[in-house]
């Protein structure tokens, strides 16, 4: 019995072993999952600017399905390198009964990564607090320091793979949580008109999440996770009223839970402005 219980205890201590093995392998950051194929023509802004902001030491912040974020030294800014992972067919695709609706997914991946922060960069600049889309080889950038969640450090040649430099703020539904009825009901107001401004554009969202894609800094909510942006003809009501409601009913959803003393405001003032809302041709033509 002891000799069965020293043995069980050495094999739970080599399983755990073996799994925060696997949890820290899935969850480090390599230069190898930067180098995603960059498109012949960018939409690089204010590189000059820009090469100042990196010259600073970045130490890792999140990482989303799409992207590796990090954060500067100073706190006010963040850059985004783009998972190869995320859009490649995965190994064991070979196993799937329908690789077909595998593969539709990854070239719908593809397609947002080629366009969405594009998007972002051309119409929703403001909107989205992007300083910098690099998606074209360049000359002139620094390389960047940058320590993943491991504590290791990687130099990377920014010249050589695309990602995108944002203003940093907080997260819209933390600020949402610590102000008062008055403040919510401005910074929900702040959200809709970034909404509109969207919809106007006859730009669509495919991600509904607001609770991790919206933030919010110096009295503006902005987009910080503008990954799954596309151009679509909202001029019909139907579409629209559908554009809206996938825009809100998350926040709505969360609202109800956490701050329902603003709801009856918010459903107000989405009425105003989908009456106040009209789809130009600028991005959707």
């Amino acid at each position: 019995m002891r000799m069965f219980v020293r043995y069980a205890w050495v094999y739970s201590i080599c399983i755990g072993m073996c799994l925060s093995g696997i949890a820290l392998w899935r969850g480090e950051f390599s230069v190898g999952l930067i180098s995603v194929p960059m498109q012949t023509v960018g939409h690089e802004m204010d590189a000059e600017e820009t090469a100042q902001i990196l010259q600073q030491p970045y130490h890792f912040l999140a990482k989303g399905r799409q992207t590796f974020v990090f954060e500067s030294q100073d706190r006010k800014w963040v850059v985004k390198f783009f998972n190869n992972k995320y859009l490649r067919m995965p190994w064991y695709s070979f196993l799937l009964w329908d690789q077909d609706k595998e593969r539709e997914k990854r070239e719908r991946r593809w397609s947002f990564y080629l366009h969405s922060y594009g998007l972002a960069a051309k119409y929703l600049k403001e909107q989205t607090c992007i300083v910098y889309l690099h998606d074209g080889k360049t000359s002139g950038l620094p390389v960047i320091r940058v320590q993943d969640q491991t504590g290791r450090r990687f130099s990377i040649d920014l010249n050589c793979v695309p990602f995108v430099v944002q203003k940093k703020g907080d997260l819209l539904c933390d600020r949402l949580s610590i102000h008062n009825k008055g403040q919510c009901t401005q910074m929900l107001n702040s959200f809709l008109e970034l909404i509109a401004i969207r919809i106007s554009l006859g730009i669509a969202d495919a991600d509904h999440d607001v609770e991790h894609n919206f933030g919010y800094m110096n009295g503006r909510v902005f987009h910080l996770d503008p990954g799954r942006l596309f151009t679509e003809d909202l001029s019909d009501p139907a579409r629209q009223a559908h554009e809206w409601w996938s825009a809100t009913h998350n926040l709505r959803k969360w609202l109800e839970q956490n701050a329902p003393e603003v709801l009856l405001d918010f459903d107000e003032q989405i009425t105003n402005w989908r009456k106040g809302c009209f789809v130009t041709e600028e991005a959707s033509g």
